[in-house]
């Protein structure tokens, strides 16, 4: 379920320190700049959907390079990350060192200016970024688009072909026949987020719109908020053992739920399934697991996202799932990092800590140990390693919450 740990990008929103405003007064103009390379171009590219991450992933080229990088494509970031092996390769000029977040913890990170960043036809010259060596976090990834850099168009994902195409102009695409028009804030790196409301909630809670956030919960929300929402909950709250999810510096455990009723601008919903952490976020999030049930047009200009629902879709209210979380260790087993009350992996007889070492389907074919791989199956077979001892365990996908209870009246 909520398979990435340490890797979720809510955000990359940076925290100055007071003195290295004052001695580098550049550096908000370097991370929130840029220009558009080509006011008349236009693009759509494919992007590689990551399931094992829940990301998506586009080509982009760096500094008039021909080679393409692999980035995760993030309105969640608030500044474009480089890999640091990739800077190094590059050769890349670090221009100052500030403290960066996750709403977990913080650390100090590098900045560059990047003479260009490129995908498809679109493209933005003086373009700030941040280095951060993700080598520790992501299989394959060489950076992450920012929202510093998305900020400059308007931009369209359509999940079911796969597609993202971004656009200089508003009057090039169609919105009238979407059916969701949600207003956006934009703070100064592009950073974009949505207000939350419900009867009841005394004033609104931002949600940032995230496409670097990988849980398959639709909405998160910091367990600072928590006792606003008690009175709108249609289930009971179910606490994780164990870390469930984090950032690029820090982890968190869990509690999950539904809401009975929530609105986003003119999109009402019932039994959403809501994610509480103790992040020390001040905003929620909405993730791609929301978003993927919609074509998507955000106008990064104009400040509005627009909804359109897609033929066959439909939110679930319930969590399907073996109930753990898993982490990729050094002896390429997978370490249990997490478990869900209830669930088929708590009654097996697994504890934080164990390793996985072999995996196989009913009829003994057998499994890589991989997430993604794992998380195609509904019933399997696992070899288990607790302490010094092996132990064969079978496990079997069930709701993880209470089914609802739909008042005929």
């Amino acid at each position: 379920m909520l398979s990435k740990i340490s890797i979720i990008i809510l955000s990359l929103f940076l925290l100055f320190t007071f003195s290295v405003l004052a001695e580098t007064p550049d550096i908000m103009q370097i991370l929130t700049g840029g220009q558009i390379i080509d006011q008349n171009a236009e693009s759509t590219v494919p992007f590689e959907a990551i399931e094992a991450i829940n990301d998506i992933v586009v080509n982009v080229k760096l500094n008039s390079n021909d080679e393409e990088f692999r980035f995760i494509f993030d309105t969640g970031a608030g500044v474009t990350t480089i890999n640091k092996s990739l800077a190094d390769k590059l050769g890349l000029d670090k221009i100052a060192e500030v403290s960066a977040g996750d709403g977990f913890q913080s650390q100090n990170i590098s900045l560059v200016s990047l003479d260009s960043i490129v995908l498809g036809n679109t493209g933005v010259k003086d373009c700030g970024a941040a280095i951060f060596d993700l080598d520790n976090v992501f299989d394959s990834i060489d950076g992450i688009l920012g929202s510093n850099f998305l900020k400059n168009f308007i931009v369209k994902i359509d999940y079911q072909s796969k597609l993202i195409s971004l656009y200089t102009k508003s009057d090039l695409i169609k919105t009238s026949n979407y059916d969701y028009h949600l207003r956006l804030d934009k703070d100064q790196t592009g950073l974009i987020s949505t207000p939350l409301t419900f009867e009841g909630l005394e004033k609104p809670i931002f949600c940032g719109i995230d496409t670097g956030d990988s849980k398959d919960i639709y909405l998160n929300i910091p367990t600072g908020y928590l006792s606003q929402f008690k009175q709108n909950l249609s289930s009971p709250l179910i606490e994780s053992e164990g870390v469930t999810h984090g950032g690029l510096f820090g982890e968190s455990k869990s509690l999950i739920g539904r809401l009975k009723h929530v609105q986003f601008g003119n999109l009402q919903l019932s039994n959403l399934l809501v994610d509480f952490d103790d992040s020390d976020l001040s905003f929620g999030t909405i993730g791609n697991s929301f978003l993927s049930n919609f074509k998507v047009i955000i106008d990064y200009p104009k400040n509005y996202m627009y909804l359109k629902n897609v033929k066959g879709k439909k939110l679930k209210t319930n969590i399907y799932d073996f109930g753990f979380s898993l982490q990729k260790v050094e002896d390429s087993s997978l370490q249990i990092v997490s478990l869900w009350p209830g669930s088929s992996a708590k009654k097996s007889g697994l504890n934080i800590g164990d390793k996985i070492i072999k995996v196989t389907t009913r009829d003994g074919k057998r499994v890589p140990l991989d997430k993604s791989e794992i998380k195609k199956h509904d019933l399997l077979y696992l070899l288990v390693k607790q302490g010094t001892k092996e132990k064969k365990i079978i496990i079997k996908k069930q709701f993880l919450l209470p089914k609802l209870i739909i008042s005929s009246q």
